[in-house]
């Protein structure tokens, strides 16, 4: 199978776009004269001369509207680049396409293959950053959390969004509120089971999880799973496995990923 990731040299920021182009479509086997890299908050195409330190948050690589209407998307947030440390470009691409449905609307169909590609310096990626996430017990029942990494260890806390997905958007499968409807009777079942317990707080009053916190050195895999939905993905600890869906899981699985590649590499340096 292919790997999850895919280990690329942190770019030079003196290094020119059109290189990078080059480089990440040598990785994924893609022909470049097909690819462009677009700006990802103006959505406009950039020039290729420019370098890659110049200040750009969000970098889109796409398919040019010729080559068969079909747009490979790939998003890096800015970085610091930390003393020449070594980092990894996280690579999994959603190539989407589009098909009209009986009514003639646009239905979008995405297929995950290689991937966002995400530049994480080893000093990003041990930062403390939360995330949004709905947390799926084995009953189904979904669990709004704020899920919080650094680098030694993820804390998982109660969200305020209760009743509402954490993303602000409901799924498709999800429209119409039928999920909640779906989760408020399971939560009902397990209270009239007793396998529901009571949330402790702390001095602050604030709910908490059962276990709010778990170190990374207790992770043994985080790895996609689209077989339930194209933004799930499961935590392997050595304990138990935990199901999770987010917006923004390809930036948590790369944040991940890259402080397990730090903790089997003790030579890689946050500094």
């Amino acid at each position: 199978p292919a790997p999850s990731y895919i280990p690329l040299p942190y770019p030079d920021e003196t290094t020119p776009l059109n290189k990078l182009l080059i480089t990440i479509c040598e990785k994924r086997s893609l022909p470049a004269t097909e690819y462009s890299l677009f700006d990802g908050g103006t959505q406009s195409e950039l020039d290729m001369d420019l370098p890659v330190g110049t200040g750009l948050g969000i970098i889109r690589l796409v398919r040019k509207p010729d080559a068969a209407g079909i747009a490979l998307q790939a998003t890096a947030p800015q970085s610091q680049v930390g003393s020449g440390s070594p980092s990894l470009a996280r690579a999994r691409a959603s190539i989407r396409s589009s098909k009209s449905d009986s009514k003639g609307s646009i239905n979008s169909v995405q297929r995950n293959a290689s991937g966002p590609l995400f530049f994480l310096t080893p000093a990003v990626a041990a930062q403390y950053k939360t995330f949004p996430v709905v947390k799926v017990n084995k009953y189904g029942v979904k669990q709004f959390r704020i899920m919080g990494i650094d680098a030694t260890s993820i804390t998982n806390f109660k969200s305020a969004l209760d009743a509402e997905d954490p993303d602000g958007q409901a799924s498709e499968d999800d429209s119409g509120g039928g999920s909640l409807r779906r989760d408020s009777r399971a939560k009902a079942f397990l209270s009239m089971r007793g396998l529901r317990r009571s949330p402790s707080t702390t001095g602050k009053g604030e709910a908490n999880t059962k276990r709010p916190s778990r170190p990374i050195e207790d992770i043994l895999e985080v790895a996609y799973d689209f077989s339930r939905k194209a933004n799930a993905f499961s935590i392997r600890y050595k304990d138990k496995e935990i199901h999770y869906e987010s917006k923004l899981a390809d930036e948590i699985v790369a944040k991940i990923e890259m402080l397990l590649q730090m903790r089997k590499n003790p030579t890689i340096s946050v500094v």
